[in-house]
């Protein structure tokens, strides 16, 4: 993803992989006055079989959260 909304850029890049820690997340990022940092992720944990997303100190769009979801549901191989 890689979409503006208002004075914000959201953009994502390749999920994280941990298999130590056991889970896949793929982290959402917000760009503001060339700051960015992470503000949402999903994070599929292979010990219980779901999906769960944590947003972090910020607001969000819905249609951003919307095709965060898709995105992730898409790109993040359940094994």
């Amino acid at each position: 993803m890689d979409r503006q909304h208002g004075r914000n850029r959201f953009s994502t890049v390749a999920p994280v992989i941990d298999y130590t820690d056991g889970f896949t997340a793929l982290r959402l990022y917000a760009t503001l006055n060339g700051q960015t940092k992470v503000c949402a992720e999903i994070v599929f944990w292979d010990a219980c079989g779901q999906f769960v997303l944590r947003t972090i100190d910020t607001d969000i769009p819905i249609e951003i959260i919307e095709d965060f979801i898709a995105e992730a549901r898409h790109v993040i191989r359940v094994r």
